[in-house]
């Protein structure tokens, strides 16, 4: 590919120092073979936006990842991996308008997305659904940023077509207009739940009392039921909205005993670590009796053993900064159950 030559990788770097590898890789995505094509993959992910945060070869990897999309030359079993990693760099993109330290970075991440959004966009027609919907996402985080903040109405109206056609995944679509910092507030009385659900939780909605209303309800749903469609939204996702949108934590307790019943060790940070902090809002003092809905969160927890993996370094910090001990038998002396 004569654009990896035109580029001196050598004074470029990616997370694990100088980019001089990436060139090898790039050249690799349109290889025969399927090891180093997945390896050529993995090194985007892991080296070239490492954990999201873009380094100097990014924007130019980018540049030849586009290239090779607008040509048809990727192997479709890395495209939705390419579509993906460019989608990420638009992410990356705007998380470095407001970085210092990315100050370098920004204009060149932004001369790539732009050349990139029209690559993406192209892929919006394609019939393979789930090429369509990977195009979205990644189409949805460019146009999010500053330079290409012109391109939402366009993308919107492509989405809300979608979200009206009764033959596609509605819910699916209103979601990612909701994203796109779009208005569903028409969504909140459609007939179908999941469409409902996926218009309030649109961030625009946040102070809709109806959108709220739609998320408690959610929130009971999942607690008894689960979440029927992680792709729609997951249940994190629905406790973040509530234990934002809801100032009483009463009206979400009852769901909230349900879920950390139920939940694991991995919720520190997404169900029922940020239901404990909810009810412990004021952190636990010794010299104060707790309320009964906090006796009752704090049972919750002592009756399920899954949470308390003693190991997990962040689960006892979510229990210091409500306060409480990271002991079970504590906890349960403290709820009065001993």
């Amino acid at each position: 590919m004569r654009m990896l030559d035109e580029i001196d990788w050598g004074s470029l770097s990616h997370a694990y120092g100088p980019a001089t590898d990436t060139a090898a890789h790039l050249a690799a995505l349109t290889s025969a073979n399927p090891d180093a094509r997945q390896a050529a993959l993995d090194h985007l992910d892991a080296a070239v936006l490492h954990q999201g945060f873009p380094a100097s070869a990014t924007a130019p990897a980018a540049h030849v990842v586009a290239g090779l999309l607008a040509r048809g030359e990727a192997d479709p079993e890395v495209r939705d991996g390419l579509i993906e990693f460019l989608g990420e760099v638009a992410a990356a993109t705007s998380t470095a308008a407001g970085d210092p330290y990315s100050e370098d970075l920004l204009a060149p991440l932004q001369r790539a997305i732009q050349e990139s959004y029209p690559v993406v966009v192209g892929f919006l027609d394609h019939h393979d659904r789930w090429v369509r919907k990977r195009a979205v996402e990644a189409a949805i985080s460019h146009a999010r940023t500053q330079v290409l903040a012109e391109q939402r109405p366009i993308l919107a109206a492509r989405l809300r077509i979608w979200a009206d056609d009764p033959s596609e995944e509605r819910a699916y679509w209103v979601r990612r207009l909701g994203e796109l910092d779009i208005d569903t507030e028409q969504y909140l009385t459609d007939p179908d739940a999941e469409v409902r659900v996926c218009a309030a939780l649109a961030p625009g909605l946040g102070d809709n009392p109806a959108a709220t209303d739609i998320i408690v309800a959610a929130l009971v749903h999942a607690a008894d039921h689960g979440i029927a469609d992680p792709a729609l939204y997951r249940l994190g996702e629905i406790v973040a909205a509530a234990l934002v949108r809801v100032a009483d934590f009463e009206r979400i307790a009852a769901p909230a005993e349900t879920i950390i019943r139920h939940a694991d060790w991995t919720g520190f940070d997404r169900t029922w670590g940020p239901l404990l902090l909810a009810a412990f809002d004021t952190p636990y003092d010794e010299h104060i009796e707790p309320s009964a809905t906090q006796r009752r969160i704090l049972t919750a927890l002592v009756d399920n053993p899954l949470v308390w993996n003693h190991r997990i370094g962040n689960s006892l910090s979510v229990f210091r900064r409500a306060g409480l001990p990271f002991e079970r038998e504590a906890c349960a002396r403290i709820a009065g159950e001993v």
